[in-house]
This record gives structure tokens, sequence and C-alpha cells, in this order.
């Protein structure tokens, strides 16, 4: 498995999100993974990306880009987006949505450059890539561990 963090931005809105890239690390994992309905192969498997909301634990989560609540175009966009864009986006990227669908010109920045009134404060891209760096770290140690 393959975990990331991602930033998911919109108009007004900020998601913070995990991803997992469904990758079986052994013959455990696939045999799991198949009886779930993830496909027999890894192949077939690594066709999916769980996305979880990050929200103190009550998120909502799914591996069908189609399947968020309320038709919200957000999720939708942006899993779909995450999902065929895995093997280009570093853990802690912005993911947005108005970019992509061609709203806007230029992609938002991270949050991490930003506060609320979006002044800039005085983080560095360095820490931020090292926090996302420690984030992903710590979510991949979890993750196996959990033996997901």
């Amino acid at each position: 498995m393959d975990a990331r963090t991602f930033e998911i931005r919109d108009a007004g809105t900020f998601i913070p999100v995990l991803a997992v890239k469904l990758r079986p690390a052994s013959d455990s994992d696939r045999y799991l993974l198949a009886r779930a309905g993830y496909g027999r192969t890894p192949e077939q498997q690594a066709d999916y990306v769980w996305l979880a909301k990050i929200d103190g634990g009550v998120g909502q989560s799914g591996s069908d880009c189609y399947d968020w609540p309320g038709g919200c175009r957000t999720m939708q966009i942006a899993h779909d987006y995450i999902d065929r864009h895995w093997d280009e986006l570093p853990s802690g990227a912005v993911v947005d949505v108005e970019h992509i669908l061609g709203e806007t010109s230029e992609p938002k920045r991270s949050e991490c450059f930003t506060d609320s009134a979006e002044n800039i404060i005085p983080v560095s891209t360095e820490a931020c890539e090292a926090a996302a760096e420690r984030i992903a770290c710590d979510l991949n140690r979890a993750l196996k561990q959990l033996r997901l």
C-alpha cells in the first residue's frame, strides 16, 4: 500500500485527505483485496485509490470517485484526478478543483503558506515538504501496523 496526504481545494473549500493506492505488499494483502472486490491480481487492485477525508476520525471515505454523498463535485473531481495522476502527485500536494476544471488560470497555493486571510506567513517550502514527508512516513508506518 502507498499512502499519501493531499490538500483538496475548491471555491471556499479546504479538505485534508488521506489517499491509499491499493498496491498489495503481500499475498495476504492481495487475497483480502480480492475478497473485498478489488480484482484478483495486484495489477487490477492497483487501479484503485481509497480516499478518506481527514476530519478528526469522522470523515467519509471510499474508492469510487462517483460515490461521494450529495453529488459533491469537489470530492468527485479531486478523487478522479488523484486516481489518474497518482504517479505525478507527491504527498502533501494541492489538488485544486477550480484549476482542474479550467475555472482559474493559476492553481491555489497550499494553506501551509497562507493563513485564512490569504496573507503570507513565514513558512518555507522546505518546512512544508518536510512536514508532509513526516506525515506520510507516520501514515505508512500506521498502515503497516494495521496490515492494510
